[in-house]
C-alpha cells in the first residue's frame, strides 16, 4: 500500500476502495485496543434478503438502512446491546442476480447474545433471513473489518461498477454506540500521516 501514490479519487475505483478499506480496518484496530479491558463479548449476525436485479439494489439497500435504523431505535436494542458494526454487502448469485445482505457485529456485557435480540432483528427485517455466528469473548473489530470490506470475488468490472454506483461512494461499514465513542477515542491515538512523495 505504501506505493500507492496515484489516487483518482473515484467512490468506484476498486483500487481507491482498497485503501479506504485498509483506513478503515486500521481504524478498527484502534477501537480494538480502546476496548481491549472492556469485558465485551461479542457476536456476527448476518442478515440475507431475496436476490435481486441491478435495477432493484437501490431500493433494497435503502430498505435494509431503514431496518438498521429502525432496529437501533428499539429500547430492548438500547438497553441490551452496548455497540455494533454494521455493514451493508453486495455480492453476485450464481443465478447472476444481486445478493445484498447486512452483517452486523454486536456487543454485549453478559455471556450470551440476549435471547430476544434475535426475534428482534426478525421483526426489524421482515424480509431477510438471520444468520448467528459463534460468540466471541472479545471484541475483534479489525477482524470484522477484514471479513466486511472485503472486495467481492469473480465480480466484472461491470458488477463493479453497478455495485459501487448503487453505494453512492459509501463506505460500507458503520459504527454505533460504544464503538462510535472508541473510535473517537481511538482517533486521539491516531499515528500521523505519512507525506508521500513522488518519484
Amino acid at each position: 500500500m505504501d506505493t500507492w501514490t496515484y489516487q483518482c479519487g473515484l467512490g468506484e475505483c476498486p483500487l481507491c476502495y482498497r485503501r479506504r478499506a485498509y483506513r478503515k480496518a486500521a481504524e478498527a484496530a484502534r477501537m480494538d485496543a480502546v476496548l481491549k479491558e472492556s469485558g465485551f463479548n461479542s457476536q456476527l449476525l448476518t442478515i440475507t434478503m431475496p436476490d435481486t436485479e441491478a435495477d432493484g439494489m437501490a431500493a433494497r439497500y435503502a430498505e435494509l438502512a431503514a431496518d438498521c435504523a429502525r432496529l437501533y431505535r428499539s429500547k430492548t436494542y438500547l438497553r441490551r446491546i452496548a455497540g455494533a458494526a454494521r455493514c451493508i454487502e453486495t455480492s453476485t448469485a450464481d443465478t447472476g442476480l444481486f445478493h445484498v445482505h447486512v452483517h452486523l457485529l454486536l456487543l454485549f456485557r453478559c455471556g450470551v447474545l440476549p435471547a430476544e435480540i434475535v426475534p428482534l432483528v426478525r421483526r426489524c427485517f421482515p424480509s431477510g433471513v438471520v444468520y448467528a455466528s459463534g460468540l466471541w469473548r472479545f471484541v475483534c473489530t479489525a477482524r470484522f473489518a477484514a471479513y466486511a470490506l472485503k472486495l467481492p470475488e469473480g465480480v466484472t468490472a461491470e458488477e463493479w461498477l453497478t455495485i459501487r454506483q448503487m453505494m453512492q461512494g459509501k463506505m460500507p461499514l458503520t459504527f454505533s454506540g460504544v464503538l462510535r465513542r472508541a473510535r473517537r477515542e481511538g482517533g486521539k491515538r491516531r499515528p500521523p500521516k505519512r507525506k508521500c512523495h513522488e518519484q
